[in-house]
């Protein structure tokens, strides 16, 4: 099966684990997801780019199509781990932008959210910020998130992350995982992809 895994520029992961092109690494399968136990990887380049702030936060990561065997070990669409893995070749780096990570999370909050107002003020926001109005882009997420809180938690943080613009990147990725994951199912990988 092929996966997406990232590295630095060295093509070396956490604890300097060093990866060769076609040579196998295996774990034990013992552990938490985020523990030794396991070989990281993700199902799509989008999800790996856009989680990575919060998982392995590689500065200049490489991305790589990776091939995995064995056991598996899931955190829904946010991650995975197997116990056998090999890089197989380098491949281009999506890029996602911080507004695009702003929509993203503002998409999310909007999938999830049943009150029109909440929908209505990340509608607002997302439009401020591609207009490049901040202190606009900033109220009205500051609105959605007032709205979606009072519908669900999960889309207010979302929202948060979105006005957030200093950690934008790890908080929309937590919250947008978050809200696709563990509540409402919703499909990461295509929100990323529009």
């Amino acid at each position: 099966m092929n996966v997406y895994k990232l590295t630095n520029q060295e093509n070396k992961t956490y604890g300097e684990c060093c990866w060769t092109p076609g040579e196998w690494k295996t774990a034990s399968g013992e552990g938490e997801l985020c523990g030794p136990g396991w070989l990281h990887c993700y199902e799509s380049p989008e999800i790996a780019v856009f989680m990575n702030p919060i998982h392995a936060k590689i500065n200049n990561p490489c991305l790589w199509l990776a091939d995995v065997r064995g056991n598996c070990l899931r955190d829904g669409q946010l991650k995975s781990g197997y116990t056998k893995m090999r890089i197989i070749e380098k491949i281009e780096l999506p890029i996602i932008t911080t507004a695009q990570r702003v929509e993203i999370g503002i998409r999310c909050a909007m999938a999830v959210c049943k009150d029109d107002a909440a929908g209505w003020a990340a509608e607002a926001a997302m439009r401020a910020a591609e207009a490049g109005q901040a202190a606009a882009a900033d109220a009205a997420v500051w609105a959605a998130r007032r709205a979606a809180m009072r519908a669900e938690t999960a889309a207010g943080w979302a929202a948060e992350a979105a006005m957030r613009a200093d950690t934008v990147a790890g908080w929309v990725a937590e919250a947008a995982g978050w809200v696709g994951d563990r509540e409402y199912n919703l499909n990461l990988k295509k929100i990323i992809r529009e």
